[in-house]
């Protein structure tokens, strides 16, 4: 089964993100979930010791997902990281039961003045019980720009942050 996380999270933070649902129909073999659950939800997620972020996430109905928070628009990111920011956050969902999915998503980390300097990947995993609103947990895993991100083995040199966060669909 592939690895993949769910990518609500706008975790973003190092900030960066946001989280991802992983699937679609074709990899959860049908039932019309990826017709109920897709669509641009607003989530709001707080990040153990950084405080509540607001973004926003969409699930599309081939499994794919991008995400982006107020932090990509300049909000200053982790202290740890020296006021890094991260980019738009690119990932795939999968649904793994009836009403739940999990999902990953990943994305550049820029220094204060622009640079590129590594990449974080947010692994989330979901429920919903109405397919207009939902929770998550999510991992949120900052590496430098010599490290292999995609090597599970591999410690991420910048840090690992915890979040909790919901969502609901935006119908404007």
């Amino acid at each position: 089964m592939r690895k993949t996380m769910w990518t609500l999270a706008v975790a973003a933070v190092a900030l960066g993100g946001a989280l991802a649902f992983t699937g679609g129909d074709a990899a959860a073999g049908g039932g019309g979930f990826a017709k109920k659950i897709c669509g641009v939800y607003r989530i709001t997620y707080s990040i153990t010791g950084l405080g509540s972020f607001q973004g926003f996430l969409t699930l599309n109905e081939d499994g794919t997902t991008y995400a982006t928070d107020w932090n990509d628009q300049g909000m200053p990111s982790a202290p740890a990281l020296g006021g890094a920011k991260n980019g738009v956050n690119h990932g795939a969902w999968n649904q793994t039961g009836k009403k739940s999915l999990d999902g990953f998503l990943v994305c550049f980390v820029y220094s204060a003045a622009g640079d590129p300097v590594g990449v974080q990947v947010t692994q989330a995993v979901g429920t919903t019980e109405d397919y207009d609103t939902f929770s998550y947990t999510m991992s949120v895993k900052t590496y430098s720009l010599a490290q292999d991100f995609e090597d599970p083995a591999v410690t991420p040199a910048m840090g690992t942050l915890s979040a909790t966060g919901a969502g609901h669909r935006l119908d404007l």
